[in-house]
């Protein structure tokens, strides 16, 4: 993970400090941002479990952030485990190195197993391309998916972007 974009950090950081939740759910965990930002907010009792396909990322998750560190495949884990239920779920900086039918099928699923999803996701359009290839032969580090604001119509949603960075927040059915 060659870096992680800091916008909105502060939007998500005040949903955490407001919104009740148990169980937070951070996939692409990178080297961990979403899950001490969740750490520090209204639950500092929460249970966060992240998961990540690289093994030097998820092996890096601080202790004191995240319960759980998952090494893996998100999609593969997240149909392997229908059981597992979550209040919130961020998806930062991951959605892109997604096949899209996999991002597609991934955040219909999360829809169904969650109260909100938080996803920050570039905008690559042809004016503002981010795109990035696979850094230090990790070739899922590279974007292979575009997402549109087209792209989240089906889900009751709330949406910004700044900078050609999108924010979405999916409310889930989960209640």
């Amino acid at each position: 993970m060659p870096g992680s974009s800091d916008l909105f950090d502060d939007r998500i950081a005040a949903l955490f400090a407001t919104m009740d939740y148990q169980t937070v759910l951070d996939v692409g965990a990178g080297f961990g941002k979403m899950g001490a930002i969740a750490r520090r907010g209204k639950n500092k009792a929460a249970r966060i479990t992240g998961i990540d396909k690289i093994g030097r990322y998820c092996e890096g998750l601080n202790k004191s952030d995240y319960n759980e560190a998952i090494c893996g495949d998100a999609v593969e884990w997240l149909f392997a485990n229908p059981d597992r239920l979550f209040d919130v779920v961020t998806i930062c900086d991951c959605l892109e190195h997604m096949r899209k039918s996999e991002g597609v099928d991934v955040l219909n699923l999360l829809t169904i197993r969650s109260k909100k999803i938080i996803i920050k996701v570039p905008m690559d359009t042809s004016e503002s391309l981010l795109y990035q290839a696979g850094l230090n032969e990790l070739n899922s580090e590279s974007h292979i998916s575009i997402w549109g604001p087209h792209d989240f119509f089906p889900f009751q949603h709330s949406y910004d972007v700044v900078s050609a960075m999108q924010y979405v927040v999916i409310n889930g059915y989960m209640r």
